[in-house]
C-alpha cells in the first residue's frame, strides 16, 4: 500500500496551524496507511516553527523543516520535494483553503484509474472580491497566450504526485521556476478536480496586489521565451511603419513628428524593460546558487521509501 507524504509550506501561519494539524490528521488516519505531514517553514518571523516542534513531539508523523530565511514559495516547495519520504507525495496550503476530504478521491485516481498527478482547480471564487476575481482570470489567460505550456485557469497548488513525477521535477535545478508550468512541463497522466473557493481558516493572506503583479510578470518570464520573442517580433512591425509613417510626416510637413517619436521611445524603453529581465534572470541562474538553505530539521517516523 502507497505511504502518503503531506508538504505543507508555511509563512506566519502561528494562527492555523494547530486547526490544519487536526484537520489533516483526523482525514489521514481514515486512509488506514503510513503517511507523514512535513512542515516547511519559509523564515517565518512568529511561532510557526516553535509550534511544528511541539506537533512534532505530540505526533511522531509530523516532521519539520526551516529555512535559513523567506526563499519564496518555489524554494520551500522544492525543499519539501526533496525531502518528502512517501510514495505519493501531496502539496497544500497551511490555511485550509484546500479541504483534505479530497485526499481520498486523489488517491482513488491514481491508484485506481492510472494518474500521475492529481490537481486541483477552484470551481468558483464567490468569496473574493470582483477585482481579484478579474486580476485572476487576466493572469491566467495571459499566462497561457505567452506560455508554450498551459496551466488550468484557477488551478492551485493543491496536487497529488507520485513518486515518479516528483523525481522528474527535482531534476530541475533553476532559479527561476514557476512549480505550476513544471507540472505542466513534464507530462505524465494527469487530472484535475474542482471545489468552490474556501475562505482562510485563519490569519490574513500574504499576497497584495503590488505582491501579485510581481508574481504574475515572474512566472511568465519563468516559464517562456515568448516575451521576448515578442519583442523581435513587435520591434520588426513597428520599424516597417515608422519608416512610412515618418516619410508621410516629411512629405506632408506634419509637425506632430516629435509626439510620435516620444510616444515611440517610451515603447521602446518598455521593451527594453522585457529584455532587461531576462537577462537579469540569465545572471541568477549562472550564479548557481541553491533554491533554500535548511537550519533545522526534524524528522518524522516514517521510514525513507524513493
Amino acid at each position: 500500500m502507497n505511504s502518503l507524504s503531506i508538504i505543507i509550506p508555511c509563512y506566519n501561519e502561528e494562527a492555523v496551524l494547530e486547526m490544519t494539524y487536526q484537520a489533516l490528521n483526523s482525514e489521514l488516519k481514515k486512509l488506514n496507511r503510513e503517511y507523514e505531514i512535513l512542515f516547511v517553514n519559509d523564515g517565518s518571523k512568529d511561532r510557526t516553527f516553535d509550534i511544528i516542534n511541539d506537533l512534532s513531539n505530540r505526533d511522531t508523523h509530523v516532521g519539520g523543516i526551516s529555512l535559513s530565511r523567506n526563499f519564496g514559495k518555489e524554494g520551500v516547495l522544492k525543499a519539501g520535494l526533496a525531502h518528502a519520504k512517501g510514495d505519493l507525495i501531496v502539496v497544500m496550503d497551511a490555511d485550509l483553503q484546500d479541504p483534505p476530504s479530497l485526499l481520498h478521491e486523489m488517491m482513488r485516481l491514481i491508484e485506481e484509474e492510472g494518474y500521475d498527478q492529481v490537481g486541483t482547480y477552484r470551481s468558483s471564487r464567490k468569496s473574493q472580491g470582483i477585482a481579484t476575481r478579474l486580476f485572476s482570470e487576466a493572469y491566467y489567460r495571459t499566462f497561457n497566450f505567452f506560455s508554450d505550456v498551459k496551466v488550468p485557469i484557477n488551478e492551485r497548488e493543491y496536487r497529488m504526485m507520485s513518486r515518479k513525477v516528483v523525481n522528474t521535477i527535482l531534476l530541475f535545478s533553476e532559479q527561476n521556476r514557476y512549480i505550476k508550468s513544471l507540472w505542466s512541463w513534464v507530462g505524465f497522466k494527469t487530472t484535475h478536480i474542482g471545489y468552490e473557493d474556501i475562505d482562510r481558516a485563519a490569519g490574513k493572506t500574504k499576497y497584495n496586489i503590488k505582491n501579485k503583479l510581481k508574481l504574475a510578470k515572474h512566472n511568465i518570464l519563468a516559464s517562456s521565451d515568448k516575451p521576448l520573442k515578442f519583442v523581435g517580433t513587435f520591434t520588426v512591425v513597428f520599424g516597417v511603419f515608422l519608416m512610412v509613417y515618418t516619410t508621410y510626416l516629411v512629405l506632408t510637413s506634419n509637425l506632430t513628428v516629435n509626439l510620435i517619436w516620444a510616444w515611440l521611445m517610451w515603447i521602446q524603453f518598455m521593451m527594453l524593460s522585457v529584455i532587461a529581465d531576462y537577462v537579469g534572470k540569465t545572471y541568477l541562474e549562472s550564479k548557481h546558487r541553491p533554491n533554500y538553505i535548511i537550519t533545522k530539521s526534524i524528522e518524522s517516523s516514517m521510514k525513507v521509501n524513493k
